[in-house]
């Protein structure tokens, strides 16, 4: 590991205890527990990190995980709690020897602002998709100035390199280990769905074009069943088209659903379908896969690198009228295909648990936070 501690001036004095590199962090995300679980996990097993001050609006406790507490009006006003967040955040950044962010947008671009200004690193976590992210010139810049970038697979690490990002890029992806030891084997008798889409009821997941498409194929198989696992700023308008489109019998609202009850809405479903136009490596479809579900998904963020097309499952440029309608039918037509495609994503998923272990993602991220401190050093030399 490079050894930064005589090179940087950007970074404090807590850089050196016991004679090796020590950090304390600040961690900038939203995020459901269970996707912060999956972020914090491989930092949480570096020993050179020594904790890690989370400023995050709703309350999380766990091992070197210090929430950094909010005024209980500001825990539940939004606007103002984000607002408090980002202050408090401003104010305690020379606590720390680097700042990361969860690059959901805004959070990226606070941590940029913290660290500009406090003349501290940041490393940005960019779970989304480059080119929308570079299509936003605040976001740009926030990403352009970072110290280091971590990303969800090679396709981005691409295009940032084709947007001119010169810093370091590590591929960090999320701890996974397969499905539950415990989880019961999809049987016929447990099917209750044609199709489930796991995401939040947001824009970026295009569940009205999904709908749109479900219309479409109802006309030859008028008992479709689709589940909508999530919750979100949407909701309502998408309850409105199903009631609009006459699918009040065929689309089933899950809400949002604990681990458990997610496992078996799995599996009681025959196949996942996303319609997202704007995605980074979703674990919604890794977890599918894992359990055996073709899939029907979008071309956008690293699911191209994830999912062969015609082999594990069908991918579909987004916004192609009937591209997904397409897709369905041919899942429904051909069952045997469909179960060749699930048994090919439960290889392809198996294959790759190696590259997701706690371990070897924490491997990952030391050689990215050497690299981001010793990275900001150079920068702040080369302006003195």
């Amino acid at each position: 590991m490079t050894d930064v501690r005589k090179r940087s001036t950007t970074t404090n004095s807590n850089l050196v205890k016991a004679g090796k590199l020590v950090l304390k962090i600040a961690f900038v995300a939203g995020l459901s527990d269970k996707k912060l679980r999956q972020k914090l996990q491989p930092l949480q097993a570096l020993s050179i990190v020594e904790h890690i001050d989370l400023y995050r609006r709703q309350p999380y406790a766990d091992h070197k995980i210090r929430w950094q507490k909010l005024p209980h009006w500001a825990v539940r006003g939004r606007v103002v709690g984000e607002l408090m967040r980002f202050a408090l955040l401003l104010f305690r950044a020379r606590r720390y020897d680097l700042i990361v962010a969860c690059h959901q947008e805004y959070h990226g671009v606070m941590a940029w602002l913290a660290g500009k200004i406090n003349r501290r690193p940041v490393v940005q976590m960019i779970i989304g998709e480059v080119d929308w992210i570079w299509g936003n010139p605040i976001f740009r810049r926030a990403v352009s100035a970072a110290s280091g970038c971590a990303v969800r697979g090679g396709i981005s690490v691409d295009r940032l390199k084709h947007y001119g990002y010169q810093g370091p890029v590590a591929v960090i992806g999320n701890p996974y280990s397969g499905p539950p030891a415990t989880q019961a084997q999809r049987t016929p008798e447990s099917i209750r769905y044609d199709l489930i889409c796991v995401a939040a009821i947001v824009d970026a997941k295009a569940h009205c074009w999904l709908l749109n498409e479900v219309a479409a194929v109802k006309t030859e198989l008028p008992a479709i069943r689709l589940a909508l696992a999530g919750v979100g700023n949407l909701e309502s308008i998408v309850r409105q088209q199903v009631e609009r489109l006459g699918l009040t019998d065929n689309v089933s609202f899950l809400g949002w659903l604990d681990e458990p009850q997610l496992q078996d809405a799995y599996r009681s479903s025959r196949a996942l379908i996303l319609s997202s136009w704007h995605e980074g490596l979703p674990m919604c479809v890794v977890e599918a896969m894992s359990l055996g579900l073709p899939v029907i998904v979008t071309r956008v963020g690293e699911l191209p690198w994830l999912v062969e097309d015609g082999v594990s499952g069908i991918m579909v440029e987004y916004n192609d009228t009937g591209a997904l309608a397409e897709a369905i039918l041919a899942l429904s037509r051909d069952p045997e295909t469909a179960h060749r495609m699930g048994a090919a994503g439960q290889r392809r998923i198996a294959d790759l648990l190696v590259e997701w272990r706690v371990s070897a993602i924490s491997q990952s991220w030391q050689t990215l936070l050497s690299s981001a401190c010793a990275n900001a050093s150079r920068g702040h030399a080369g302006r003195s």
